[in-house]
């Protein structure tokens, strides 16, 4: 069938893929931003940080990828491994294959691990590391946020606000082009005033919006 909607009561089963194609017409894949603090700041979940030495720790948070949601409720640690690599990524990674989410440490030799985006796996970076050279000896991994990076993660937004922006614009100037019409055009048909005081001087039909 060509056609397909939803949802509603009855006899009719929804399932995952229904349900993720909904939320993922909808919001970008991305990192969720915590409610504001004490101070009033907004914070997204899921950092890394690391303590100087290879062992890092992701923070709890959440997260949505393709409409599928990942939720890391308490601090999860990791201790990185140079014998994989002395390059690194922190992922989350959904993989539609095996039904699952999953925070998990990428490796590679040879610059940072790519990220995997497929029709069945799909991921989003969080951090990426790198084990520096100290004295001509490999040292502790530096970790780098790259959650605010829109290509590698950002945060969890809907989608289509350009779009949605272009749309409120166009209307707004076809507004401002037949009010300019009906004040002063050819075609005016009623004189028009949006303003706090009453306008002077008002011809029989004129219309007053108030303002406040």
């Amino acid at each position: 069938m060509a056609v397909s909607y939803g949802f509603f009561d009855g006899d009719t089963e929804y399932g995952q893929e229904e349900f993720n194609q909904y939320f993922d017409a909808f919001l970008r894949s991305g990192v969720k931003v915590e409610d504001a603090d004490e101070n009033g700041l907004y914070q997204m979940g899921l950092k890394v940080t690391t303590d100087g030495k290879n062992n890092i720790t992701v923070a709890s948070g959440m997260a949505i990828l393709q409409g599928f949601w990942l939720k890391n409720s308490a601090s999860m640690n990791f201790t990185l491994d140079r014998a994989q690599g002395t390059y690194a990524r922190v992922v989350v990674r959904l993989d539609k294959s095996e039904g699952n989410l999953a925070i998990l440490v990428k490796y590679s030799s040879n610059g940072f691990p790519e990220l995997t985006r497929d029709e069945f796996v799909y991921e989003i970076s969080l951090a990426r590391a790198t084990a520096m050279i100290r004295d001509n000896a490999i040292g502790p991994f530096q970790v780098y946020d790259e959650r605010t990076d829109l290509d590698l993660c950002g945060s969890i937004r809907p989608r289509s606000v350009t779009e949605y922006d272009t749309i409120i614009k166009s209307e707004q100037d076809r507004w401002e082009a037949w009010f300019e019409e009906q004040q002063s055009g050819a075609k005016a048909q009623r004189e028009i005033a949006i303003q706090a005081t009453q306008p002077k001087e008002q011809v029989a039909g004129a219309i007053w919006f108030r303002t406040y």
